[in-house]
């Protein structure tokens, strides 16, 4: 099935070309033969595709039709997605995610996804307050007062309204009951998380709260919110460190030797947050701009004795102190 998908996409970015693309082309770099090329135009045609054929001398150049006049066309669908087809796609994109070959553009599309979802109202796209999610529908959520608490996040997102939570934080043993102004719900590390601002004395605060800690969630409907400019949602579901985002940025420059930092270079880094060049000695060097400084540590850490360098002061001190932490726990 995943081969099936890698060709196809291939044949389709071929056929999209301005030239086109010829049967022996298709089947020169998707490595099959005549009966399977036919076999995948064939299945483009039937997904929706408009293709048409050109003659060229002796043989045939497959193109698509964007509607420029050129052979046939097709009406235009509604592009627009509901709720239920984006929860849809969302799982079955998490489940593809796992394959190696897809799993860069299943993770590509999520994010599409998310960042739709929450400007179009909330987690993978809900515009109205009728959503309902049950345990078949995300298999993220195993209790039903979940299900109820991201309806009713879903519904507030979607108005800009306030919310009254009441939330058990990890290593606390009070529970805590504030307002909450919901931006935008994700998943990350295997669970369904919500940022949203809380305004103390005046001050904005942008805080993260798991759905299965949320022991109660109302929509009081008193207040409506407009986010500010610094909580700009795409840019809290694109930051690699984003998991738990201080209210500051951190910028630093970390050096890695040669081989962890080839290792590192072959990851997908939004290079609005993270760029990186080679050294002379061979080291490689990472300029690194983000708010999540808790989840930057955790990724020094995981780099073990390969960190050669880090300039921010703050983070090389954390880095240090739970190296020590570690340590310690592994004399004792």
């Amino acid at each position: 099935m995943a081969d099936q998908i890698v060709q196809l996409v291939t044949a389709l970015r071929m056929i999209g070309r301005p030239d086109g693309a010829t049967l022996r082309q298709l089947e020169s770099e998707l490595m099959i033969s005549e009966r399977t090329a036919y076999r995948l135009l064939g299945k483009l045609q039937e997904s929706g595709y408009p293709l048409y054929d050109d003659q060229n001398g002796h043989e045939k150049i497959w193109h698509m039709n964007w509607g420029d006049g050129r052979g046939w066309s097709m009406p235009v669908p509604n592009t627009s997605l509901n709720q239920e087809e984006q929860a849809v796609l969302g799982i079955l994109l998490s489940h593809i995610a796992t394959v190696p070959s897809l799993s860069g553009w299943s993770q590509s599309l999520l994010r599409k996804l998310q960042y739709l979802g929450a400007y179009g109202g909330a987690f993978w796209g809900s515009k109205g307050p009728t959503i309902q999610f049950s345990q078949s529908d995300l298999s993220k959520i195993s209790q039903p007062d979940e299900a109820e608490h991201m309806a009713v996040l879903l519904r507030t997102i979607a108005s800009h309204h306030t919310c009254t939570v009441t939330y058990k934080a990890p290593f606390q043993t009070e529970t805590k009951t504030y307002a909450i102004y919901p931006l935008c719900c994700f998943t990350a590390s295997g669970g369904l998380y919500v940022y949203c601002v809380t305004v103390n004395k005046g001050q904005e605060r942008l805080i993260m709260l798991a759905l299965e800690r949320i022991h109660a969630l109302g929509d009081d409907g008193k207040a409506q919110f407009t986010p500010s400019e610094s909580y700009d949602i795409k840019s809290l579901l694109d930051d690699p460190f984003g998991i738990m985002l201080e209210k500051e940025w951190i910028e630093t420059d970390v050096v890695l030797d040669s081989r962890q930092g080839w290792y590192e270079t072959q990851k997908q880094w939004p290079n609005q947050f993270v760029t990186f060049g080679e050294n002379e000695d061979g080291s490689w060097c990472f300029h690194i701009r983000t708010r999540g400084a808790y989840a930057l540590v955790i990724w020094l850490l995981s780099c073990a004795g390969h960190v050669r360098s880090i300039s921010n002061a703050k983070i090389k001190s954390d880095y240090q102190e739970t190296l020590k932490k570690e340590l310690s726990l592994l004399q004792s």
